[in-house]
């Protein structure tokens, strides 16, 4: 019998959270595990799940830029019916697929408004014979809790239900307790795996006078690219510029800069192979998010972070400033982000030495996927 793992997944803002499950769920099939991946966001056709088995339940997404309405697949707001609907597919997937180990991404840490299906899915758990092990998919920051009530949820949540919390990250590059300053009553729990994601360019290409502006999936970079291309406007520091937009860029703003954009500033969409694609760069302007940090680390691009803060999220601020006392960045807060200081952090980043180590351990994919198979075969659930 090949253990069987439960990977809930949901993305809603940009594909980020689904590429890390992703990688994590093909880490998992290479130990011989049997992985049920089970998606709740928009569906992402170029999602590469090789042996996985994969759900697509009724996706769920944001309206806008906020967290605070969500949004079925074809726009309408969510509502009772659809939550029952949803809880329900879920619950008969776990149920008919009797799981071994239940991981759910990023929750209890966050998803507070789907709460609906994944109280349920925990109290399930309790309920199947043998019960499976649960374990937490943390990324290295997690947007800071606002309250002392919501901090004490995530501990009473993790404490309750949770055997173990994997953390995705590198504990002398950015522990968890510098978003979560609670993280220390669940240390017995923690396991830091190093970075997912990353995996290495095999034939390094030659860097050109080129610089790659990019903004992850694309729904909030609309304001960095507008900068850039204003910054570009002033300035070219003698490189092409190379605009990336994700699949989620707003389509008003890709289609003005595609009829504006002359000379050596181009705009394209982003290739799957993003890390390669920085390694031919001499230098990235971005956000901070996992994926594209992770990229930056491997590619070894000089880089210019500018953290998504919208709504008051300090997620990426704190991840671009771990970066940059890493001398691997310089940072600027998206809220004084001007054409003049985006060029005069180009000019400073540019002048940075080159340095192709990563700042932080990466394996993450292998280290999750051994620390899931030895908790299944220690745990002796094979045998019930």
């Amino acid at each position: 019998m090949r253990p069987r793992v439960f990977l809930y997944v949901q993305h809603l803002m940009g594909i980020g959270h689904l590429m890390r499950a992703a990688d994590l769920a093909r880490a998992m099939s290479v130990l011989d595990l049997d992985v049920m991946l089970v998606s709740g966001g928009l569906p992402h056709r170029d999602l590469d799940l090789e042996s996985v088995r994969f759900v697509q339940l009724p996706p769920v997404t944001t309206q806008g830029t906020t967290y605070s309405v969500l949004i079925d697949g074809e726009g309408n707001p969510i509502d009772d019916a659809f939550r029952t609907k949803r809880r329900d597919v879920l619950l008969e997937h776990l149920r008919s697929f009797r799981p071994h180990l239940v991981l759910t991404e990023h929750f209890p840490f966050g998803r507070g408004k789907l709460m609906f299906e994944l109280f349920p899915l925990l109290e399930a758990c309790r309920t199947l014979n043998p019960r499976p092990l649960l374990f937490a998919s943390v990324r290295d920051i997690i947007e800071p809790p606002e309250s002392e009530k919501k901090a004490n949820r995530f501990l009473d949540l993790a404490n309750s239900h949770y055997d173990a919390i994997l953390v995705h990250g590198d504990h002398d590059f950015a522990p968890l307790d510098l978003s979560f300053p609670s993280a220390s009553q669940l240390e017995p729990k923690i396991h830091y795996t190093g970075y997912v994601g990353g995996s290495k360019i095999q034939t390094v290409p030659q860097r050109a006078k080129r610089i790659v502006i990019s903004a992850g999936h694309g729904r909030t970079g609309g304001p960095l690219v507008e900068t850039a291309w204003a910054a570009y406007q002033l300035e070219s520091l003698g490189m092409n510029w190379d605009v990336k937009l994700g699949a989620s860029f707003p389509e008003e703003v890709a289609r003005r800069l595609r009829a504006e954009a002359t000379g050596t500033f181009s705009v394209s969409a982003a290739t799957p192979d993003f890390a390669r694609d920085l390694a031919s760069a001499a230098l990235s302007v971005s956000q901070a998010g996992y994926n594209t940090v992770v990229d930056l680390a491997v590619s070894g691009t000089k880089a210019v972070l500018v953290p998504y803060s919208g709504h008051d999220e300090k997620e990426q601020g704190l991840r671009a400033g771990c970066l940059e006392a890493a001398g691997r960045a310089v940072a600027i807060e998206e809220k004084s982000l001007s054409p003049q200081r985006l060029l005069a952090a180009m000019t400073k980043a540019l002048t940075n030495p080159l340095r192709e180590d990563p700042p932080f351990r990466l394996g993450g994919g292998a280290k999750s996927a051994a620390l899931v198979k030895h908790a299944i075969d220690t745990a002796g659930l094979l045998d019930r």
